[in-house]
């Protein structure tokens, strides 16, 4: 599963790391999901959150635009994020507020959560049968 930062992990009116995200990241990680960050956040800011209330730890890597020079919705982005994880679209499933990047996302074959909020999230992963 492929997160974004900006407005699912990170509550953007607030600008606080939302706790129902960060639980559940924890749970993903517990029922053995590969969990990756996909994120045009930088490092520092996310860093900056991460040491209020962790969460990176919950994923197997990190692909931030700023290191790979590919900001979503460049379709490019997506098709690097797949070489780099080494999974074929269809196996992907990827949380994102934006609908642009959804879209884009679509294309490669990637499956799109749109993230309203923690409990539309949780129902999301239940309806998809990750969670119970």
């Amino acid at each position: 599963m492929v997160f974004d930062f900006n407005g699912v992990i990170l509550n953007t009116d607030v600008h606080q790391v939302d706790e129902s995200v960060v639980n559940i990241l924890s749970e993903l990680r517990e029922r053995g999901c590969n969990l990756y960050l996909f994120s045009n956040t930088p490092r520092q800011k996310i860093d900056l959150y991460n040491s209020q209330k962790e969460f990176l730890k919950y994923f197997n890597m990190l692909m931030l635009s700023e290191e790979t020079g590919i900001p979503k919705p460049i379709s490019f982005a997506f098709r690097n994020m797949l070489r780099i994880i080494k999974l074929r679209g269809n196996n992907v499933l990827f949380v994102d507020d934006e609908r642009k990047n959804l879209e884009r996302a679509s294309e490669y074959g990637i499956k799109g959560i749109r993230y309203d909020n923690g409990i539309q999230l949780r129902e999301a992963l239940v309806n998809e049968g990750i969670l119970n």
